[in-house]
């Protein structure tokens, strides 16, 4: 949260979170904060780089992106980064190894608005192909600026030690090379990744806000009845980091050992 909003909610009592499953499967964790002038949404996916397709890497992170550019209901012009940047709030999303994350925080009258945009973009994106294009782009310049980047640089190198084969060792941000737009079977491949992951049962949602209980979980249930009511889909077991293929990494940055 931001530095105002979370001085405020820090003099606040904090009632013991609610958890509660959705009849299509959801998990919800409600946490009401009264008196906070701000509410926040976080939606965890249980799928991310490491989860991709190996012919096509980054399509999580790509797939992450893609979300935001227009849904069933709401088109980029009116989706969620354009709605809470209108009342001054926060937007963030991470794809990470095996999870992906959307998080927004706004003005607490403004939470229904914004999570009927994040559960609409997360069950229904266009995924409209020259918005792909344009986004492609996008992770293009920030494959270039993170080539340039020590600590990314560091990872890179870290990841040669380790267990051959390990996913830490592959590339997932994706660029212009590996994010073949253009294929029908890149599109297919989307598509699957999507319907394969982004349902209730692979999706927690976190709502944290001064609402009531009861008006937290109408919420809930009215805007994560979106997501559709499928099991949850397990995940490969990450493989061993071990035998390290190498005691210790020399880079431009300085000799970095391995853990």
């Amino acid at each position: 949260m931001s530095t105002n909003s979370r001085s405020s909610c820090a003099d606040s009592h904090q009632a013991e979170p609610e958890y509660l499953v959705l009849a299509n499967g959801l998990k919800v964790k409600l946490l009401q904060v009264p008196g906070c002038a701000q509410a926040a949404a976080l939606v965890r996916v249980s799928a991310g780089s490491h989860d991709a397709p190996s012919n096509y890497p980054g399509l999580a992170h790509f797939l992450e992106h893609l979300l935001f550019l227009g849904s069933a209901q709401f088109t980029a012009e009116n989706g969620l980064l354009a709605y809470v940047r209108a009342c001054s709030g926060q937007v963030n999303a991470s794809t990470r190894e095996r999870s992906t994350e959307y998080f927004f925080e706004v003005p607490a009258a403004r939470l229904e608005g914004g999570l009927a945009r994040l559960c609409d973009m997360l069950a229904r994106p266009v995924l409209e192909p020259a918005a792909q294009l344009r986004e492609r782009e996008v992770l293009q310049a920030e494959f270039v600026a993170r080539g340039r980047d020590r600590d990314t640089l560091c990872d890179a190198a870290l990841g040669q030690a380790v267990a051959s084969g390990h996913p830490f060792t592959a590339f997932h941000a994706g660029n212009r090379d590996t994010l073949a737009v253009e294929q029908p079977q890149f599109q297919q491949t989307l598509q699957d990744f999507h319907r394969r992951f982004y349902h209730a049962g692979q999706i927690s949602l976190v709502l944290v806000g001064p609402q009531s209980r009861a008006e937290l979980r109408r919420l809930a249930q009215i805007q994560g009845a979106l997501l559709r009511p499928t099991q949850a889909v397990a995940q490969d077991a990450a493989p061993t980091l071990l035998p390290l293929r190498a005691q210790a990494s020399c880079t431009g940055a300085g000799r970095v050992a391995a853990a």
